[in-house]
């Protein structure tokens, strides 16, 4: 009996946090497509060589670009030292992007251009 109640109460849990965890997924997709950030014909990606050393650099650059216009996402792999960014084409480009990040006091070096 008690096996059976205890198998029972795990069950639940785990349905509860399945369920609560499909809830939040859904409401970001609203969230973000209520802000306009909908996949369009001007997103594009690119790869920027950076030269970073340290987490502190890594979130550094990553946080002052996801405020920028235009900028709809920022990964940067420490290890590889590059940076995938997706941006709206119709607002911003891979120059203005090097150059934000060499304003920050940066070295950074497109390596990959969807428009060439």
């Amino acid at each position: 009996m008690k096996k059976f109640l205890y198998t029972t109460l795990f069950m639940l849990g785990l349905f509860s946090t399945i369920s609560f965890s499909a809830q939040n997924i859904a409401a970001n997709d609203i969230s973000t497509k209520s802000l306009g950030q909908t996949k369009s014909e001007s997103q594009r990606k690119c790869k920027i060589f950076v030269g970073i050393n340290s987490f502190y650099d890594k979130d550094v650059i990553e946080n002052d670009l996801k405020q920028k216009d235009g900028v709809y996402d920022i990964y940067l792999d420490l290890d590889e030292k590059i940076a995938y960014v997706t941006y709206d084409s119709s607002i911003t480009n891979t120059e203005k992007l090097n150059k934000l990040i060499n304003d920050l006091g940066y070295s950074a070096k497109v390596i990959e251009d969807p428009n060439n």
